[in-house]
């Protein structure tokens, strides 16, 4: 393993790989400032996270409030995000030192993956579930219900009025 986007974008222009995976906005630098052929933006129809919270039982019985304040928090920070593409960008431009036109097509181009609610469907709790066995060699996918707890959040969604 080389490492995240950046190495990975060092690695194909030194030559010592020929294709890669590149994310945004590392993609875009790829394309603007090395001229590297980029044959698809990131996929549309391949489901993942991006991240989340992973608390033990323990942790959401005792510190619920804590969790509560942290997902507020971030919900507040998605809002924002889904609301305020200039500020944004522009946020992204200040911490990746990237210029403004960069960072405002790398909102565009990763907008799609940020959910509105921070909950995820039915269907796509199942198919990470079911890719996570397939790549671990289970028989069969873990139940939703012992992976995922999204009351919580739907309890700091409501108090938002987000739904």
């Amino acid at each position: 393993m080389i490492g995240g986007a950046p190495a990975l974008l060092q690695a194909l222009v030194a030559g010592s790989i020929q294709v890669t995976a590149l994310s945004p906005p590392t993609i875009i630098v790829a394309r603007d400032k090395f001229k590297v052929n980029i044959l698809a933006e990131p996929p549309r129809d391949f489901f993942s996270t991006q991240g989340g919270f992973a608390v033990t039982d323990r942790t959401l019985a005792e510190k619920r409030d804590l969790l509560r304040r942290m997902l507020r928090a971030r919900t507040k920070a998605y809002r924002y995000f889904h609301e305020n593409e200039k500020g944004t960008a522009e946020t992204l431009a200040k911490y990746t030192r990237l210029d403004l036109a960069t960072t405002t097509e790398t909102y565009r181009m990763s907008k799609f993956g940020f959910t509105t609610n921070s909950v995820l469907a039915d269907q796509e709790m199942a198919i990470l579930l079911r890719d996570d066995a397939k790549t671990l060699g289970l028989a069969q996918p873990v139940a939703p219900a012992k992976v995922f707890d999204f009351n919580p959040q739907r309890e700091v969604n409501k108090e938002l009025g987000i739904k």
